[in-house]
């Protein structure tokens, strides 16, 4: 199943030989960065380096991120709705808040997900190589993470990547995907005994 929080392993663990080697085992593509920069953060502490200049988070993206959940506000969006988008998609304000610009009723919530606005969903298709509703749903949507979402929300997900691929979506296409995420879901559910 998929890992709620990424983590940082030292090798050393698996072979002797690799002494100071580390990986970090991540959770999702759009978290990388980071992840990265957290785990650069922790070598960098823990051994006494000095590791130089980044660019994730310097204060300029920082910047632009916040004045892209001002705008947001602006829009209309919730207090949830914005805590959601900060903690989960706050690097992509800007894509974000330009979509719902050009399209207002992206601002509208996806259906069965109060806090998740449909700029959100528009944003992972278009922007983080979405290939299929699977994709879409588990790797790239926060709701997707733990859990199967509700009918409504894969109905929605899969409409809208369907139509961005360039696909017609039929009724058996939807019964079909929504069968196979099930099945994903029910093969990471532990076992309670």
């Amino acid at each position: 199943s998929l890992l709620k929080h990424a983590r940082i392993e030292a090798m050393n663990a698996h072979d002797p030989k690799l002494s100071g080697a580390y990986r970090i085992v991540g959770t999702k593509w759009t978290l990388a960065r980071f992840e990265a920069s957290v785990f650069v953060d922790r070598l960098a502490k823990d051994h006494d380096l000095s590791v130089g200049p980044k660019t994730f988070g310097n204060m300029r993206a920082k910047i632009c991120q916040i004045d892209a959940l001002a705008g947001l506000q602006k829009l209309g969006l919730s207090e949830t709705q914005l805590a959601y988008i900060k903690r989960y998609f706050f690097q992509a304000g800007e894509r974000i808040l330009a979509l719902c610009q050009q399209n207002p009723h992206l601002l509208e919530t996806v259906p069965g997900e109060a806090d998740c606005i449909r700029g959100l969903v528009r944003y992972a298709v278009e922007f983080e190589a979405v290939r299929s509703l699977e994709d879409l749903i588990i790797r790239r949507m926060p709701f997707g993470n733990a859990r199967c979402p509700k009918n409504d929300t894969i109905s929605y997900c899969a409409q809208e990547s369907y139509q961005f691929l360039g696909q017609e979506l039929t009724d058996v296409d939807l019964m079909l995907q929504k069968e196979k995420l099930q099945n994903f879901y029910l093969k990471t559910k532990p076992l309670t005994h």
